[in-house]
């Protein structure tokens, strides 16, 4: 056990944990070998029902029909990738580290020992990494006289076994010159019986493409072709290093048709206002309400201006910022003063209401917006903040916006191609 846990510190594997109540005994095993700080992010223990909605969302949680299931353990798999992709300490990992991050849920009917149940004694594991869900089930015997303590140790060796995995993935040739590649296998078989051992389902599903990517356009063409379920990629230094995720919380969000300084002091001037420690990162939207999606060319070529070292570019497939706030939620948007007017104008919402329910769902999400002040070109005007923000009053109240102060650059990107284009 501890040589296992030892192989998983040295790997490179990152995590977040959801376990629910069966198997949080692997928590202590982690935490019980040096250096577990490498590997664990954070975890936790939602035993009470209301703690797993609070983790997986009302809205998922009433789509699984048996909160001891394979669907909840995904959930909760896919929460605990997303706090561990999102988490503070995640933002200053390289894009190797990143890449390598993981989430493992964990959701069991053990034995209550006072009462015998009538349903099976399961348990269900499931790890999330970029591009990859595995899933594991095991049924444990209720004839076999173990105690609750003993079909805990039981399910908690699966918890292990399911980390271990990620770790391998994440640095195979090390963790596998340690222990030899059936490590993680002979740590469950060694507590199951002969028939337990037999009903263990493990299940990978994965998209090749973003495990082993051959090539961005590869990446971006399959994210283009998805139903929707990855709303966000995310690229460090030109390498994707998220899928469904962003280790960034200061996002400025344009066309960048081309990137230019402006952007890049834009950004640098937000990360500077947000607390320490704060990763600011470009956002591509690849879909405009007015304009379509743009072609896997164009999306190229924008893409490749964020390939500098310590560049980290999103992209989405959402036009309005509501459902930008959804993709990649707790996120400060920088905006300059114009959008934000558009932003507080109820005709562009629709209707009053509309809006007053789109900046409710706004903070719901846990998003913010920065402005900055914008030159208005046919005016000659430069729109300052805080005038934006008083004329929309109440609807501006709060936290919801604020000033970026004394930041002013007049390029445009549109000036910059009517140049380029003039030259030509």
């Amino acid at each position: 056990m501890r040589a296992i846990v030892e192989s998983i510190h040295g790997a490179r594997v990152r995590c977040a944990m959801h376990v629910a109540g069966g198997g949080a005994r692997a928590l202590g095993w982690l935490a019980s070998v040096p250096n577990c700080s490498r590997t664990l992010v954070e975890a936790s223990v939602p035993y009470a029902r209301e703690s797993t909605v609070a983790i997986v969302g009302e809205a998922r949680a009433r789509a699984i029909e048996r909160y001891a299931s394979l669907e909840m353990a995904e959930a909760l798999a896919e929460a605990a990738y997303a706090r561990a992709v999102r988490h503070p300490s995640s933002r200053g990992a390289s894009a190797a580290e990143a890449a390598a991050t993981a989430g493992v849920g964990a959701t069991c009917s053990l034995t209550t020992e006072e009462v015998v149940k009538r349903g099976e004694h399961r348990c269900y594991v499931a790890s999330r990494s970029m591009g990859r869900m595995t899933t594991y089930e095991m049924r444990l015997e209720k004839t076999s006289g173990r105690g609750r303590f003993e079909e805990d140790g039981c399910a908690s060796r699966l918890v292990l076994r399911a980390l271990y995995e990620e770790a391998r993935r994440s640095s195979e040739d090390l963790v596998d010159a340690a222990l030899g590649a059936d490590a993680g296998i002979e740590l469950v078989r060694d507590v199951l019986s002969a028939s337990e051992r037999e009903d263990l389902v493990v299940n990978v599903i994965e998209e090749p493409t973003y495990v082993s990517p051959t090539s961005l356009r590869d990446v971006v063409e399959r994210w283009l072709a998805d139903d929707g379920s990855q709303a966000v990629l995310e690229f460090t230094e030109g390498k994707l290093t998220a899928v469904g995720a962003t280790r960034a919380n200061v996002v400025l969000s344009g066309s960048f048709n081309p990137l230019h300084d402006g952007h890049e002091k834009l950004l640098a001037a937000a990360v500077s206002a947000a607390p320490p420690g704060a990763l600011g990162a470009f956002e591509i939207g690849v879909t405009n309400a007015d304009k379509g999606t743009l072609d896997v060319d164009e999306i190229m070529r924008r893409l490749e201006q964020f390939s500098r070292p310590g560049a980290v570019c999103l992209l989405t497939k959402t036009p309005l910022f509501v459902d930008k706030t959804r993709a990649v939620p707790g996120v400060t948007f920088v905006v300059g003063a114009d959008t934000a007017a558009r932003l507080l104008d109820p005709k562009y919402a629709g209707s009053p209401e509309a809006l007053a329910r789109s900046l409710e769902d706004i903070r719901d999400n846990d998003c913010d917006f920065i402005v900055a002040g914008r030159l208005d070109r046919a005016t000659g005007e430069f729109i300052r903040p805080l005038a934006v923000l008083a004329a929309a009053g109440p609807l501006a109240a709060g936290r919801l916006f604020r000033e970026l102060p004394e930041f002013r650059v007049d390029l445009s990107s549109t000036d910059i191609r009517a140049a380029r284009d003039d030259n030509a």
